[in-house]
């Protein structure tokens, strides 16, 4: 991390950036750290993975609200509009 202020900032960031080009041990620890830390991030599930599974177990919950509830009465030529699963509660 690098200071708030505009000028230590850019003075931090030539002072780390030379430090990289001039010491091989730096460079190389820091190469390791970053590393390290995107091995940890890629290992981490997608958002994807994550919403796909909710989006199974809550669907396989209104699926089974559903066949409980039976099927609803079919309706009168201009009744109500069609049944949709806005009745239903969603918990994340």
């Amino acid at each position: 991390m690098v200071p708030l202020a505009s000028m230590a900032c850019v003075r931090e960031t030539v002072r780390v950036v030379d430090r990289l080009w001039r010491d091989e041990a730096f460079l190389a620890a820091q190469h390791a750290a970053l590393n390290a830390c995107h091995h940890r991030l890629a290992a981490d599930p997608t958002a994807e993975e994550v919403i796909s599974g909710l989006y199974r177990q809550t669907l396989a919950r209104i699926e089974a609200e559903d066949e409980a509830l039976g099927a609803l009465p079919a309706q009168a030529e201009g009744g109500s509009a069609p049944r949709t699963n806005a009745h239903h509660d969603i918990e994340a």
